[in-house]
């Protein structure tokens, strides 16, 4: 199975190459999967650690995840 990986940062942007993507996987037949990226920190003198949110941002992106599949998965 072939799949479009489509990283997401729920920007207008992000939000167009979703539906690109979505496009273009009803075309190819191929699967969506959405990954949510963030800004990596700037500063990068000290080693990268796990970048988490807390439980309230996680829930606000699984929701905005939900928004974005109500709103394409007609189109696929």
């Amino acid at each position: 199975m072939r799949h479009l990986l489509v990283p997401v940062d729920f920007s207008e942007h992000s939000s167009n190459a979703l539906e690109f993507a979505a496009m273009l996987s009803n075309y190819l037949n191929m699967d969506i999967r959405m990954i949510h990226v963030l800004k990596a920190p700037v500063n990068v003198s000290k080693p990268l650690e796990k970048i988490s949110g807390s439980p309230v941002e996680e829930l606000a992106v699984q929701e905005l995840f939900q928004q974005y599949l109500d709103k394409y998965t007609p189109l696929v």
